[in-house]
């Protein structure tokens, strides 16, 4: 009998010991058509195999990287370095996941964090589905990705309440449909649900919840191709604050630090909250579309209390509790 070699669609790369958590995610996997090289089902007893597994690296076309509460384990840091050289020569995605139990803030190999990860310890976006549009290239519908979700099997530890989730669905449906003032509106009524819909000061915000706010944020990038977002909105606010540097130290004049008051206004030109007059624009004038500035959504400046000069505060509050999501 003849074996023929099957096409594998996605390298599974993992700690041995998070091997229950990826039978199931392989399963599913296979249940959607992607055929996912995991040693578990493809090492053949008597085999060399680090030689099977040089052969496979080398010939699958998208690789998945799991990190959970047990870390990357020794094995795979070695298939980590070979995938680095062939999948950068190549341009093959290499995809981070981080398992159900992966700590908040996981330790990442250095060539991993700037790329876009797959979040199991978040129900929104559906993770399932974001690992197989970084697989693949093709985005599910929000309706399969309501079904994969039924199938995962997988705990999700520190979920949003059940009404938030309810919430969080329907800014899902909003943002799938590239309804961006609509979801806009949902966000907003999100964050000020438990302010009794009022905009919120500085001390309301130092105690909104990271987890919604992670829910939130990662919805946003994920439909916008990361265009929008709150990570976004704090990568922007960090560089405008940033001193500029001279281009010739010798002859260079010491720089005054811009002040939060100064960099409100610049933010708000920068997203396209201002006009060219750095007046705020009213929602007729504002681009309700994918191709609006670079965080402008969601526009979190409608979520603050204001009224004499304490915007800016609010602002800068809210800046620093997004930052806390990193």
């Amino acid at each position: 009998m003849t074996y023929i070699q099957p096409q594998f669609g996605v390298f599974l790369c993992h700690n041995s010991e998070d091997k229950p958590q990826l039978r199931i995610i392989a399963e599913c996997l296979k249940n959607k058509g992607i055929h996912p090289w995991f040693d578990e089902w493809e090492l053949r007893p008597g085999v060399r195999w680090q030689q099977v597994l040089q052969e496979q690296i080398s010939q699958i076309e998208a690789a998945a990287v799991f990190v959970g509460s047990n870390g990357l384990g020794p094995w795979q840091q070695q298939e980590l370095e070979a995938f680095l050289v062939i999948f950068a020569e190549n341009n093959k995605p290499l995809i981070p996941v981080l398992l159900p139990d992966a700590p908040q803030k996981p330790e990442l190999p250095l060539f991993l964090r700037g790329r876009m990860w797959v979040d199991f310890r978040q129900s929104h976006p559906e993770p399932i589905g974001q690992l197989i549009w970084g697989i693949t290239g093709n985005r599910p519908t929000y309706e399969e990705g309501l079904s994969l979700e039924a199938v995962s099997g997988l705990i999700l530890p520190n979920q949003p309440d059940t009404e938030d989730t309810s919430e969080l669905e329907k800014l899902e449906i909003l943002l799938s449909a590239q309804k961006w003032q609509e979801a806009d509106e949902q966000t907003r009524k999100i964050v000020l649900k438990n302010n009794q819909n009022n905009p919120l000061t500085a001390s309301k915000i130092r105690q909104l919840s990271l987890n919604l706010l992670d829910s939130i944020d990662q919805l946003w990038v994920a439909y916008s191709d990361e265009n929008f977002g709150l990570r976004i909105q704090s990568q922007l606010w960090q560089k405008i604050l940033e001193p500029e540097k001279p281009r010739f130290k010798l002859f260079a004049k010491k720089v005054e630090p811009i002040t939060d008051s100064q960099a409100w206004t610049r933010f708000g030109c920068l997203v396209g909250w201002r006009g060219d007059d750095e007046k705020l624009l009213p929602d007729v004038k504002l681009d309700f579309s994918i191709k609006a500035p670079s965080g402008c959504f969601p526009r979190t400046r409608l979520w603050l209390h204001g009224g004499h000069g304490n915007t800016v505060k609010q602002f800068v509050a809210l800046m620093e509790r997004v930052a806390q999501l990193e």
